[in-house]
Parts: structure tokens; sequence; C-alpha cells
């Protein structure tokens, strides 16, 4: 079974906000993964894959590190890409990281939690509880409007 994901992708030491990432598709098989963008087309089988990280870089977004033994390889999910501006997509992206946890060899690590199944009565809890507060602040304003004249 293979995936095919839109992604942008770094392959070099570190990955920072001035670093030109390239918009392409990832293609991930049974044992390898296949890169591409408008340039570049690169290749790995799963036994290249030293390690997976699940990471968070400048506090901002989700981005799977990939070491490759001497460099490493950058990714992430996109919804959309216009220049360097990339909209990541983090649930795509951790599930991404999921598939290639389990092709990997070596080791797999995330900073970020994983959260499995959606938790309907947790969201229904949380959806009452806003509401109430919502309406209890809705109140107490109509009643210090009514009180200030």
């Amino acid at each position: 079974m293979s995936t095919s994901l839109p992604i942008f992708f770094h392959i070099g030491e570190d990955l920072t906000l001035k670093t030109h990432a390239h918009k392409g598709r990832i293609v991930v098989g049974n044992s390898s993964i296949r890169l591409s963008s408008q340039t570049t087309e690169i290749n790995l089988s799963a036994e290249q894959l030293k390690s997976v990280a699940l990471i968070r870089p400048h506090a901002i977004g989700s981005v799977i590190k990939v070491d490759l033994g001497s460099e490493y390889l950058y990714l992430a999910v996109t919804r959309f890409m216009i220049g360097q501006f990339a909209m990541g997509n983090y649930f795509a992206t951790q599930q991404l990281f999921k598939r290639l946890s389990e092709i990997s060899p070596g080791s797999s690590t995330s900073e970020l939690p994983t959260r499995s199944k959606f938790n309907w009565k947790r969201s229904v809890k949380t959806f009452l509880i806003a509401a109430l507060a919502s309406f209890a602040l809705i109140a107490l304003l109509s009643f210090i409007g009514r009180n200030s004249y």
C-alpha cells in the first residue's frame, strides 16, 4: 500500500527560518519512500532511515526529522505552499510520522503528544462548558448593562 501526500522538504544539517525548502510530493511504499519536486527526484529505501523524529522547531508547526546518516531530511505535510510560506497539516504530518516509523528499522521519537482516536465525550464536554461559559458571560454583561443607567 502506498500513500502520496503534498509536502515541503529540506535535506541538510539544520532547519532554520531562512532555510529554502522544496515543494513536492512524497510516496510512501512498504519498504521505500520517493520524494519528488519539479527539479528533484529522490528514492530512499527503508534501510537508509536511521531514525525518525517528530519535532517542533522554533515552537512553530510540526516537522518530521529523518536521520539519513550523513545528513537529515526534514519534511512536513502541507495544506498549501506559496513561495516559502507553507501552511502545515498537523494531523496528516502525524500520520506520515507513524507511517515512516513503521517502515524505519531505526528508532522513532516524538516531542509532541500524539492522540490515537477522536474522543467524542471529551469534545461534547468541552462544547457544553464553552456554551455554558458564553451564556453566563452574556447574562452578566446584560445584567451590568441594565444596572448601569
